[in-house]
C-alpha cells in the first residue's frame, strides 16, 4: 500500500510554536490577498497548522 503524499503541515518544522507562527502568518497574508481561492488555501493551511500544533502539544503533555 503506497504512503499518502505529505501534506503542507508535514513538511513544516514540527514544533508547536513554529506551527502557530506559520498559522498566524497565513492569516495575516490572507487578509491582504484579494484572490478568494488563494485566501481560502491560506486559511485552510492556517487551520491545519493550528491543529497539528495542538496535537504536538498534547503529545508532549502526555509524555511529560
Amino acid at each position: 500500500m503506497p504512503l499518502a503524499p505529505p501534506t503542507a503541515t508535514d513538511k513544516l518544522n514540527d514544533t508547536p510554536d513554529k506551527l502557530r507562527s506559520t498559522a498566524e502568518r497565513c492569516r495575516r497574508l490572507a487578509g491582504w490577498i484579494i484572490d478568494r481561492q488563494t485566501t481560502e488555501v491560506l486559511l485552510v493551511l492556517a487551520n491545519e497548522c493550528d491543529e497539528r500544533a495542538a496535537e504536538l502539544q498534547n503529545q508532549t503533555t502526555e509524555c511529560g
